[in-house]
């Protein structure tokens, strides 16, 4: 998660608002292609890829946690609503910086299985995955300890909900 956001996420959002000026972070991006629109593929920031590792975790977390035994309630609401919450927040970025993309909800975990190479999926169903990613976080959040401002919580999850209802609202 670190590693996607530390410098993509102002790639992503302010930085093609006009707040920052050429050489930003030590000339890690180039301000005047982001601001005229004239990225390239080997512009920072235009590769989802980060994003798609941090979601293939997540699926794996989805997927095998329901099975670990002995869980205490308090710690299974806790990961799998931090796993969709998280989840939610990295479709939400892809649909808002490419909007259509490859929605993948089964975690990679073989080099010959299945569906490794995903077609784009319209916006609508990129922003539908949110959505229910957020529906299937809250009820866990709820009783989720997550109070320390690096873990999920109820709070966070209400800002997203918030931030994702009214971007919608601007499409």
């Amino acid at each position: 998660f670190r590693t996607a956001y530390q410098n993509n996420l102002i790639i992503w959002g302010d930085m093609r608002t006009g707040f920052y000026g050429n050489n930003f972070a030590n000339g890690y991006v180039n301000y005047g292609m982001m601001w005229d629109n004239q990225v390239t593929p080997t512009t920072n920031g235009t590769n989802w890829g980060v994003l798609y590792n941090n979601i293939n975790d997540l699926n794996l977390i989805l997927k095998y946690v329901p099975h670990i035994p002995n869980m205490s309630k308090s710690a299974y609401d806790n990961v799998m609503g931090s796993a969709y919450f998280l989840r939610a927040f990295n479709y939400f970025y892809i649909a808002k910086v490419w909007g259509a993309a490859p929605v993948v909800t089964v975690p990679t975990e073989s080099d010959t299985q299945e569906g490794l190479y995903p077609t784009r999926d319209p916006v609508d169903v990129v922003l539908a995955r949110v959505e229910s990613d957020l529906i299937a976080a809250e009820p866990l959040l709820e009783s989720s300890p997550g109070s320390a401002p690096f873990y999920a919580s109820l709070n966070a999850l209400y800002m997203l909900e918030t931030d994702f209802y009214l971007w919608q609202l601007s499409i």
